[in-house]
């Protein structure tokens, strides 16, 4: 109800509307809190919640920093989940709609109206075609750096260079 108030008021003064998104993540990559980690299913759910609606690496930093304090040393799919966090909020500061990440390739899908410069991605794709490419339907299909880093690695590293085609 708050955020239709805002839309409308910001709509009577001319403003422009900004909704933010939540991209669909389908990765192959296992992200999650293990049972026996957190054995109480109330607390984990609950840590899942704030780590959703954490916004940007500090606050993923601060709360894994928690986790770590109140539930000891952070499992390697803790680590992960709050790495797909981060990657998700890039990707909803870029409006994409959803994301597929897998080991070697990410697949981002962009609504029509996404706040990206044509010029800038035609520039980005055309500049690097074996690891990039456009469908008509805006979806942009990126192969990812070598075996050596991660795909999570990699995948940030494009959707930050992606950031540089942003309009304001």
């Amino acid at each position: 109800y708050a955020r239709l108030l805002e839309d409308a008021v910001a709509e009577l003064r001319g403003e422009a509307i900004h909704r933010t998104t939540d991209p669909e993540l389908n990765v192959s990559i296992p992200g999650f809190i293990p049972d026996d980690y957190v054995v109480d299913t109330g607390q984990r759910l609950q840590l899942y919640k704030r780590l959703s609606g954490a916004q940007g690496d500090d606050d993923i930093s601060e709360l894994l920093s928690e986790i770590e304090d109140r539930y000891g040393p952070i499992p390697e799919e803790v680590t992960t989940l709050g790495e797909l966090m981060v990657i998700k909020n890039l990707a909803a500061g870029l409006r994409v709609q959803s994301l597929e990440l897998g080991e070697q390739r990410m697949v981002l899908a962009f609504p029509p109206g996404a706040p990206i410069d044509p010029e800038r991605l035609m520039a980005l794709v055309q500049g690097d075609p074996g690891r990039y490419r456009l469908t008509p339907d805006l979806r942009l299909t990126c192969q990812l750096a070598d075996k050596e880093s991660s795909p999570l690695a990699s995948a940030r590293a494009v959707l930050l260079e992606l950031a540089a085609c942003v309009t304001s």
